[in-house]
């Protein structure tokens, strides 16, 4: 099998053709060639230093849009306790309570529109891409940086959960009056669900974007080497505090 690939003949060739290369190769070649890797390695670090990769979304753009669904899911908590009835009496018929299911359904899609899915999946993607570039987590701790993930994570599927509970009640007949038992109690009045999973949402995803503007702000000064720092003073490494 190996005879197909590889004659007698054609080993002996190779292997004088080798021979001859490596015996015109002196010492000042392989420092020549030592000093021209170098010089290579030093471009490559200026480059990566000088063109920090571009981020997805601006910090300042960031900054708007999380204040934006911020107001939008305030007003809209606003306008679903105020309701149609009065404060602390429950809903009676069944369109009172469809029309609550469908306020309440409004306030959680300000975390669960296309527009908050997007900021958040940019706000991510740059962060992941600042800690490959840098190989640290500054100005943060990365077990911070994963705990706030895990948050943002947490409190979107327990805001997708509770909207999904609504679903039955605005897909019911118009005149059946829904058995408000277990999550569907929040919409007993107009003042009991208090959108605790909103807020905390919005919390959560301000602190990502505060995250995302440091982060962003310290590309200038990231380390074009960071295994050197590993390297030399593991214990101070924030990569080993997880």
């Amino acid at each position: 099998m190996f005879s197909r690939f590889m004659t007698y003949r054609r080993f002996y060739v190779w292997r004088a053709r080798y021979n001859y290369l490596v015996r015109g190769i002196t010492g000042w070649i392989y420092v020549y060639a030592m000093l021209f890797l170098g010089l290579l390695y030093s471009c490559w670090i200026i480059w990566k230093i000088s063109n920090p990769p571009v981020p997805h979304v601006h910090p300042q753009a960031a900054k708007v849009q999380v204040r934006m669904l911020s107001e939008q899911a305030i007003h809209r908590i606003a306008v679903a306790q105020k309701g149609d009835g009065v404060p602390g009496v429950a809903f009676s018929t069944p369109a009172a309570v469809r029309s609550a299911a469908q306020r309440s359904a409004r306030v959680r899609e300000v975390y669960l529109g296309e527009e908050a899915k997007q900021l958040e999946a940019h706000m991510l993607a740059d962060i992941s891409e600042y800690i490959s570039a840098t190989g640290v987590c500054v100005p943060y701790l990365c077990w911070q940086v994963s705990e706030t993930v895990s948050r943002l994570r947490a409190s979107g599927q327990r805001t997708a959960h509770l909207e999904a509970v609504l679903r039955p009640v605005l897909d019911a007949p118009e005149d059946a009056m829904p058995p408000l038992e277990g999550e569907l109690e929040r919409l007993q009045t107009s003042w009991s669900d208090a959108f605790q999973d909103v807020v905390f949402h919005g919390w959560v995803l301000n602190d990502v974007q505060v995250m995302h503007a440091q982060m962003m702000k310290r590309y200038p000064d990231r380390a074009p080497m960071p295994w050197m720092s590993r390297l030399m003073d593991k214990p101070h490494d924030p990569l080993y505090g997880l």
